[in-house]
Formats: structure tokens, sequence, C-alpha cells
């Protein structure tokens, strides 16, 4: 009794994977689910007696962390898919399903970018549609090796402005979609025919009263299946057949596309249909499956030190500067640098000194010639470079010989000083302490000591004196 016997739960790991599959046997029912966060697929068996509690178990494919999207079942029950929209995959399975032992085998996964969400099958059972929540796909499931099924995947077109979510197989053996807040539902037309030929339409039913969110409901598929006639019918017609036509275009592009067969410029893929009549009075489609790349920009800033390297190119100026390369899409890729050069800075300082010399740049001690270099940064940043050129004397090397003349006689000044130097760094500087002269020779001296300074060039100071010395004075006694 319905009324009585419901809301019996029959397992606590489920999520919103459920299909129902009609048994080999044309009457009873396979009712499949998978549990959460897992790869474990239940099928309950469904008959005039009731729910079989006991399920079939299949472990098999993936596993998966709370994935949401739809699973379903192909219409003749050979086949189900199950789409998975997770944190951790993004992916479409597609499992062979015995619909007399519940058994699922043979998964195929297909791995689709983002937001899987809505799968369904074509009534012929060849074809699987899938959503990603922007465009509707294709799989081509006689393509032959799990490998050229997965290669088979083909973008039938997206829709636009809306999301698409949920797909669902109805009795006009069409295909429509849900666009997530939205006024429209978009339709396959003619599902059981690859590509454009599949007829996609963004726009198929207007929902003049209300908004499509994200589901439809979820019919099993085989309910749709016309049920076999009891007894044959033969007919026989004589029809003189007159064939439409088609043309199919694909085309990659960057940025824009025009299409010459109506002149419109589009900029940014899809597919696209021109309907006319061909000679025979028979439709004609021109279909135009357009994918449209774009070109990319980057900007660098940088800053360097007298000259910067890009492309092989030295920069040794403050500028602007772009390059055009291709990026991974064939397309432009135009990247600009804003460049700054600042420059290294350097000075140099020359300088003599005596025995040693204390550098104030750097507090050291120099005791011999050479040229020295203490490298710092500069107020932007570079390389400061600080050079002394270094002139060491020793005030050793200076010789001296003195020249004197001492005073003839008592009480006269005619002593005299030469000072002979050799050595060191001439010209020389002489210094006489006694009487300010800054001769090299003093002359009309009287008796004393007199203390003298030679410098060189190089500020060695050589410091001495010399004595001029006077006879006694003579006395004469008076006889």
């Amino acid at each position: 009794d319905i009324n009585i016997n419901k809301n019996i739960s029959i397992t606590t790991d489920a999520n919103e994977k459920i299909t129902a599959i009609k048994h080999q046997n044309g009457v009873d029912f396979w009712i499949i689910c998978r549990l959460k966060n897992s790869n474990t697929f239940h099928a309950y068996l469904l008959t005039s007696l009731g729910l079989d509690m006991t399920p079939i178990i299949s472990n098999i494919g993936p596993n998966y962390i709370d994935p949401i999207g739809y699973m379903k079942g192909s219409p003749d029950g050979s086949k189900i898919a199950v789409a998975n929209h997770s944190s951790t995959n993004e992916s479409v399975d597609i499992l062979d399903f015995d619909n007399q032992t519940g058994i699922l085998n043979n998964p195929i996964t297909i791995n689709q970018g983002c937001c899987i969400y809505g799968v369904e099958f074509s009534p012929n059972n060849d074809i699987l549609y899938f959503s990603d929540y922007n465009c509707i796909y294709q799989v081509d499931l006689l393509a032959g090796s799990p490998n050229n099924i997965i290669n088979s995947v083909n973008n039938i077109g997206c829709a636009g402005t809306s999301q698409a979510m949920a797909l669902q197989l109805a009795p006009d053996e069409k295909i429509y979609f849900a666009k997530l807040n939205n006024n429209n539902l978009g339709a396959i037309n003619n599902p059981n025919f690859l590509g454009s030929g599949c007829n996609f339409t963004a726009n198929a039913v207007s929902l003049t009263s209300g908004i499509s969110n994200m589901g439809l409901p979820t019919f099993y598929s085989s309910i749709f299946s016309p049920p076999p006639s009891s007894c044959d019918s033969v007919a026989t017609a004589i029809i003189d057949i007159k064939n439409s036509s088609s043309t199919y275009t694909n085309i990659i592009d960057c940025d824009s596309f025009t299409w010459i067969l109506n002149g419109q410029t589009y900029y940014v893929s899809q597919i696209d249909t021109i309907h006319s009549i061909n000679s025979d009075g028979c439709s004609h489609i021109d279909s135009l499956d357009l994918k449209i790349n774009f070109s990319n920009t980057e900007t660098s800033t940088i800053a360097n030190c007298d000259n910067y390297v890009w492309d092989g190119l030295i920069y040794t100026e403050t500028g602007i500067y772009t390059n055009t390369y291709n990026n991974i899409l064939g397309c432009d890729s135009i990247h600009t640098l804003n460049l700054t050069i600042n420059n290294s800075t350097s000075d140099t300082t020359i300088d003599v000194a005596c025995d040693s010399y204390t550098w104030s740049l750097n507090g050291n001690i120099y005791d011999s010639s050479g040229t020295y270099i203490e490298i710092s940064t500069n107020n932007v940043g570079c390389n400061h470079t600080e050079t002394l050129v270094l002139v060491i004397g020793q005030t050793n090397d200076l010789n001296l010989t003195i020249d004197k003349n001492d005073i003839e006689c008592f009480g006269y000044d005619n002593g005299f000083i030469n000072l002979n130097v050799n050595g060191g760094a001439p010209p020389y500087q002489f210094s006489w302490i006694n009487n300010s002269s800054t001769s090299q020779s003093v002359v009309s001296l009287s008796s004393g000591i007199y203390f003298f300074s030679i410098n060189d060039t190089n500020g060695c100071q050589l410091d001495s004196f010399a004595i001029i010395n006077e006879p006694d004075e003579i006395f004469l006694d008076n006889f």
C-alpha cells in the first residue's frame, strides 16, 4: 500500500544521483544510485511485489567527493552516464549496464574543464550529451575504442548569456535543456545526428509565465520509447527523393571573424547556421562552427641599474617599450615594458701622504702607494664606486747634508748654512725657525743654533738644526 509504506530509507549515503532503467524482461525496473564520496553503485530491483532492499553492488570508476550533477540511463538500458561536478573532479563517466543482472562495468571517464552538470542520451542510444554550465557537448558512443570516444567530444553550442544546466529527453524525441534564471529553454532538435545536424537552438521554448532554474524533471529515458507493435505492416511507396544539402565550416580565428555568407562579424565562439532553399527546393543549411581565441596584453614595470636586457636587446635609457609575441592560442600577445634606468655613480680622490694615510670614507689606514676602491649603494639603489689614488712617501727617504761656514772672528755676522737634500719627492720646501726664511741657504749669520724643516711634495717632513760657531774673543795686554 503506497499510502502506508512510504518514506522508507534504503540507504543513508545517497546523493542526488539516481535513475531508473527498465529490466531486460520489459516489465520490472532497476533503481540505480551512486553512494556519496565513493565509487559504489547500488542497483535495486523493483517488481510488482515491491522493492528488493538488497542491492546489486558495483564498485567501479573513480571516487568523487560530494559531486553534484545528473545520472541518466540510455533508452535501451545498456548504458549509464554520470555528471560529476565536485571540488576534486570535473568529469563525465560512461558505464555499460547489464539490465538483466544490474551490474555496471567498462567505465570510460571524460575529464572536461569545469562545472559538468546535465547528461542525456539520444533516442537512438548512439550519442551522449552533457552540459558544463555554459555549453552543450556531444560524445559519439560509436566512435570505437575508449580513447576514440573520449576524443569525439564536440561543442555543439552555448547558452549565450545564461548557463546551460539540466538536459532531458522529451516525448517529441528532442532534448531540452534548462537555462539558469532565464525565461527560455534551449533544445537539441535532432539529437540522433552528429555535429551541426543535431540542430542546436539556444532559445527554443519561451516560458512566458515562469523562469527556468537548474533542473528539469528526471524521467527515465525509456519511458518515451514507443512500444513494439504486435503485427507486421508492409507498405510500398514509390517516392522521388529530393535531397536537402548542407555545408559545415570550422573556423579558428583571433579576436573576431566575419562570415562572408552573411557579412556578420563574430566576437565570441559559437555555432551559427544559415537556412536557405537549394536548387531542388529542399532545405539547405550552412553551418559555422567558430572558435574565437583572444589576443592578450601584459605589462611589466622594471627598474634596473645602467642597462636592462630584454629579448636579447640592451636598453640603456628610461622609456616605454613593446614587443609582440604569439600566445599559446596563436594570437597576438603584446607585452609592454615600463623601464626605468637608474645610473651607477663614481668619484675619484687623488691624495698624497707621508708614512701612512687614513681614508675617512672607511677608516682604513694605508701605508703604501696604490689605488683603492670602496663600493657602496647610491640613493637610487645602484653601485657607487669611490676610488682613492694614493701616493705614500716615507720620511726616511729624505737625505740631508749640511754645508756651513762658521764665523771668522769674534763678533762677526758672516756665518753661512746651505742645505743639500735628495730623495723623497722634490721640489722641497724649506722653513727656518729662527728667521722665517724659506730659502735653501741662509747667510750673514751670527753664532747660534738654527732650526729648520724640510717638506717634500708627499708631505714628508725632516726637522733638524745647524750650529754656527764663533771663535773666542782675543784680549791684548798693554805693556
